[in-house]
């Protein structure tokens, strides 16, 4: 029997999420869920606004230096696009709807500045693991492809430490080369520098909870 692509996705997820949990139950590790919505929205696809909501979920574990830093590194599901949030077709524009999902694993140092706050950034590589695409007259494309496999991305952002099992963070991130296939798409920068290809862009936020005593 041959195992859709979605699903044998989700199944690699949980196994993961499952081992990185377990395994991270050490003195040495901390570990948790985030849980989490992307506003997300490409540079290059001639629209403007972080119109496309989406889901950001998954496991962490993360190691302490010292009192104010710390290395983290997450295992998401990761939805990202763009989304027109015009409600009339317009011809200007790339597509209606446009929705590509990751798994992630992105790598953060935190950095405590002040009391309960704290800043943090690093790098993320992301597996596309399912495309969907509506054009702007509505017609649906179920085996619209136009990312490729792996995308890299940086990301920067802050939280706050609610109490010992619970943090608020919100973050930005963004792919650091052309995430799709279509290589001769350009896009102009505020500074004028013309650049091919699309960039996926979001802004995130939601908590992280710990699991036992942090």
């Amino acid at each position: 029997m041959k195992i859709p692509y979605t699903k044998l996705s989700g199944l690699v997820l949980v196994y993961f999420m499952s081992v990185f949990i377990v395994q991270a139950q050490t003195p040495f590790f901390k570990s948790g869920l985030l849980m989490g919505v992307n506003g997300s929205q490409i540079t290059g696809d001639n629209m403007v606004g972080f119109d496309k909501g989406g889901i950001l979920i998954g496991p962490f574990v993360e190691h302490e230096f010292s009192d104010i830093s710390t290395l983290r590194m997450e295992l998401l599901f990761s939805m990202k696009g763009s989304a027109d949030a015009k409600s009339k077709p317009d011809p200007n524009r790339n597509w209606d709807l446009y929705r590509v999902n990751y798994l992630e694993v992105p790598i953060l140092f935190d950095y405590h500045v002040y009391q309960k706050f704290g800043l943090n950034g690093g790098l993320a590589v992301g597996v596309n693991i399912g495309e969907y695409y509506i054009d702007v007259y509505k017609s649906e494309y179920p085996d619209f492809s136009l990312a490729k496999k792996i995308e890299y991305s940086y990301l920067i952002g802050g939280y706050y430490e609610h109490n010992a099992k619970m943090e608020f963070f919100i973050r930005y991130q963004s792919s650091i080369i052309n995430f799709s296939t279509a290589n001769n798409t350009p896009f102009f920068q505020l500074w004028g520098q013309r650049r091919p290809g699309y960039l996926n862009v979001l802004a995130s936020f939601g908590l992280r909870y710990y699991f036992g005593q942090k």
